[in-house]
């Protein structure tokens, strides 16, 4: 969301006239929700800041298919709610770059949580970490 935002500025502050020109005009920057705004509302400009993160995130999903070999890649996040405009996109370009054995392999989708998959990831994480301590208490200085 950042880079789209980013980008969207950037696109305003060329196009003054453009949906995004407007909205970096009153706000003095266009943020990726403003982007996903425009690219609904039919703007050339933003639905082609869309189609260029698709290509990029798709490039970056296929780099961490080639090292890693996941199984399942998901996408979560803010900019999960505008996957109607990138994902296709994004797994088009990814399995074009990604080893043929292994995108044949990899499910490219959707977070369950959404936006929210973050936040749900840290919460898990950090429950699986407090498990842990109490099930292996660290000892103390004193010898306990």
């Amino acid at each position: 969301g950042t880079a789209l935002g980013i980008e969207a500025t950037e696109i305003g502050k060329s196009k003054p006239d453009s949906a995004l020109g407007r909205v970096v005009a009153e706000q003095g920057r266009a943020t990726g929700h403003d982007a996903e705004d425009a690219a609904r509302a039919g703007d050339p400009d933003a639905a082609l800041l869309f189609q260029r993160f698709g290509r990029r995130l798709g490039t970056g999903i296929a780099s961490f298919v080639n090292v890693f070999e996941p199984e399942h890649f998901v996408i979560g996040g803010g900019a999960s709610r505008a996957a109607d405009l990138f994902l296709d996109i994004a797994v088009t370009e990814a399995r074009s770059r990604a080893l043929p054995a292994l995108a044949e392999r990899v499910t490219i989708g959707l977070a369950r949580a959404g936006a929210d998959a973050g936040v749900v990831g840290a919460g898990l994480l950090a429950a699986q970490e407090l498990s842990r301590d109490t099930a292996h208490p660290t000892p103390t200085a004193a010898g306990e």
